[in-house]
């Protein structure tokens, strides 16, 4: 259920700092494990980054993220 719970708040777009609050993990690292649930919360962030710097990083993947926003 808790892992659902966390599945459902990640793909919905919330951070990853709420879900480590709602669900009471002390450690962030615990929480970590559902960060791969969310690419296109990964591409929003590096839209976000890329928006701040004049450009409108478009991304497959969040590796590459750094590279696109850096060009």
């Amino acid at each position: 259920m808790r892992h659902s719970y966390a599945s459902f708040l990640v793909n919905a777009g919330r951070s990853l700092y709420e879900v480590q609050k709602l669900l009471w993990h002390h450690d962030p690292k615990v929480t970590m494990r559902y960060a791969h649930l969310s690419p296109q919360g990964m591409r929003e962030a590096v839209n976000v980054v890329g928006n701040l710097v004049g450009r409108r990083a478009v991304v497959a993947n969040a590796p590459q993220a750094a590279a696109t926003v850096a060009a």
